[in-house]
């Protein structure tokens, strides 16, 4: 008979989920855990905002062996080896439109390439907050040559809807923090794990967040968690809300994920 296993994906959102905000780094008792679960043959996936190729450069979070990648908020699905199966961009015409619509509205504004950012605007204060999240050093504004943009960051007051930039034909973002990633219209981890699950013929999944852009992927999780430190509005809709990743958060949910939702095996 063939094991089939329980939830066999999982996915992490990087920032304040698996990453400490404060150090950059994974808590090495959940790095711990989530290699006993790869032992088992559960494909262990990141689940990010952050561009692919960022991420890729710019972090420690790629030490670690992954299954896989959801990247710039559903544009970008990589697979276990690296390659795309998903990539997408902003028009020159749409990115245009973003940038005046900023400078209408007083926002300070970033454009992620693939090899780099660019501020186009003045930082204010919600960019220098955010920036020290991201573990990023602040740069200088300069001017959009038209170069080709994965997604853009715009920096505004916690409680502003983004609406502005929705009307563009843009799919924002949300975080619980003074930003929002602005993505292709229609794109969310969710639709971008399902592509992945469909790929290599799989169905279940379990979800790991703490913003509101990891809202549509806990919706449709069939087992969601919620970091103790994130969004209200996202525990309400969680399936676990577990302690903040710098109380062990991430390893206590890990490890009662295993011990209360994986025991049960379906035998075909």
């Amino acid at each position: 008979m063939k094991k089939t296993l329980l939830y066999p994906a999982l996915f992490f959102d990087i920032d304040a989920t698996l990453v400490n905000p404060k150090t950059g780094l994974i808590p090495d008792n959940a790095i711990k855990e989530i290699s006993k679960l790869r032992a088992k043959g559960y494909r262990c996936c990141l689940a990010s905002g952050r561009e692919y190729h960022n991420a890729l450069n710019n972090t420690t979070v790629f030490q670690y062996p992954w299954d896989g990648y959801i990247g710039a908020n559903g544009q970008q699905i990589v697979d276990s080896e690296g390659k795309f199966l998903q990539n997408e961009y902003l028009s020159e015409e749409l990115v245009n439109k973003i940038i005046q619509t900023a400078e209408r509205l007083h926002h300070s504004i970033v454009l992620v390439l693939e090899d780099k950012w660019e501020l186009i605007t003045k930082p204010d204060k919600n960019t220098y907050k955010s920036f020290e999240l991201f573990h990023h050093q602040m740069l200088e504004p300069v001017k959009y040559q038209g170069e080709k943009v994965v997604y853009a960051i715009v920096f505004a007051d916690i409680g502003y809807d983004y609406q502005d930039y929705a009307m563009l034909g843009l799919s924002p973002a949300l975080s619980y923090y003074p930003y929002a990633d602005l993505v292709v219209a229609g794109c969310t981890k969710a639709k971008a794990i399902e592509k992945y699950l469909q790929h290599y013929k799989l169905k279940e999944y379990i979800g790991f967040g703490d913003s509101m852009n990891d809202y549509e992927m806990l919706k449709h999780a069939d087992l969601a968690v919620a970091m103790g430190s994130g969004d209200p509005e996202l525990q309400k809709i969680a399936d676990i809300v577990t302690k903040p990743l710098t109380q062990d958060g991430l390893a206590l949910a890990l490890k009662e994920i295993q011990a209360d939702y994986l025991t049960k095996e379906v035998k075909k």
